[in-house]
């Protein structure tokens, strides 16, 4: 499974500082460098921008459940500050995801 971010700016060209993390079982995990400590994006105007799939991956554990967490600031920005989480996905027994 890939963990992703979407970039969407509807102002004007801007540059971001991102990181992604995702929390399997309610423990957070941290995904490998660059995506994980920190990467810069620039998003155009008016376009979005998505992740690439490899940046974070986990294999699929049955009965846990899984969700994508990520930050972003202005690019310059000291600390982390905004953050959001994904909606959750549910790992059943048989391995099937919901």
């Amino acid at each position: 499974m890939s963990f992703l971010v979407q970039f969407t700016n509807t102002s004007g060209a801007v540059t971001v500082k991102a990181k992604l993390a995702y929390v399997q079982a309610a423990v957070e995990q941290t995904c490998p460098d660059p995506w994980g400590t920190s990467v810069e994006v620039t998003v155009p105007a008016g376009a979005t921008k998505i992740s690439p799939p490899e940046a974070c991956t986990a294999s699929l554990t049955p009965a846990q459940a899984f969700q994508a967490k990520g930050w972003v600031v202005l690019d310059g920005t000291a600390q982390w500050g905004y953050r959001d989480h994904s909606p959750t996905l549910h790992v059943q027994d048989d391995g099937t995801a919901l």
